[in-house]
Formats: structure tokens, sequence, C-alpha cells
């Protein structure tokens, strides 16, 4: 996106106090979902442990989502990428420090969880609605990000890649 496009999605979004207000909600709310659905999650994982229905394997719950915050964050202090209001001085919808913008923290760890939801499907009795929400949830967190002001299309297209393909390559390679 150039300026004049990133000035006008901006616009639109902070044109109405309604407007505003919903879509600073969405930004400050949906990771706050995603730590309720990822403590939905590891109920079920430590239940089906306890209940001896699963294998300590079901660690890779929290491991793979862990080892991909960690990689991302590594990447994006490594790159060190401006953000919009940084290359086109704006004021962006939500206020965020600068640097940092690439990927997108908040869409990749969305990913995360959302694949390693969908996995836990497949070994407890995790309701398949509960993955479900979390990949409609993370792409509303990637749209969010950007209609914020505080990060470029690339970012979240680079973030949910990144946790996706994380996700699939840890996931693909346990044994079982």
């Amino acid at each position: 996106m150039n300026e004049k496009q990133y000035q006008s999605l901006c616009g639109w979004a902070a044109r109405t106090p309604a407007r505003q207000k919903c879509l600073t909600a969405c930004f400050r709310l949906l990771p706050v979902l995603f730590v309720f659905l990822y403590g939905i999650g590891s109920v079920c994982a430590l239940s089906a442990l306890v209940q001896k229905q699963v294998g300590l394997w079901i660690a890779a719950f929290w491991a793979i989502p862990a080892a991909g915050f960690l990689l991302v964050t590594l990447i994006r202090k490594k790159l060190n990428r401006p953000r919009p209001a940084q290359l086109f001085h704006f004021v962006p919808l939500v206020q965020h420090e600068d640097g940092c913008s690439f990927p997108s923290r908040h869409t990749s760890s969305a990913f995360l969880i959302t694949c390693a939801l969908f996995w836990l499907c497949r070994y407890t009795a995790l309701p398949a609605v509960f993955p479900l929400i979390a990949a409609v949830s993370a792409v509303l967190t990637a749209l969010s990000r950007v209609v914020a002001g505080v990060h470029f299309p690339r970012d979240v297209i680079a973030g949910a890649a990144f946790g996706i393909g994380f996700s699939v390559l840890c996931f693909s390679v346990l044994p079982f």
C-alpha cells in the first residue's frame, strides 16, 4: 500500500466515532479471545492427559506455538522493519511502538494457535467449533492490524504464512 491508500484506509476507519470504537475494540479484544481459546484447548489437552487418553506428546500443543512465537519475535527484532505510520507520517487508529513490523506477531500467533487447536481436535474431545472460531478470528486479527494502521498487508500475510507454515512443518514431523 502506498501513503495515499493508507491515509484513506485510516481515514475511513476513523470517520465515525462508532466505527472507530468498533474497530479499536476488535483490535484490542481479538488477542483476548485467543487467550481464551488457547485456555479451552489447554483444559482439553490436560483433561485428556489426566484421563490417559493421550501421551506426553500432547505437550506439542503448547511447545509448537511457543517456539513459533519466540522465532517470529527474533525475526522481527532482526529485521526491525518500520510501521506504516513511521513511513507515511499519519496517526494510526491505535498507537503502537515503532519498528518490528514484519512479520506481524499478533497474526502469526493467531494462526499458530489456530493450527494447534485444529491439531488438538484430532486427538482429544475438543469440539471443532473452537478451531473454526479461531480461524475466523485469525483472519479478523490480520485485517484489524492493517485497518488500525500498525501493519502493512505484507506484514500480516507473512505472519499468517509463518504461523501456518511453522505449525504444519512441526506438527507433521511428530511421530504419531
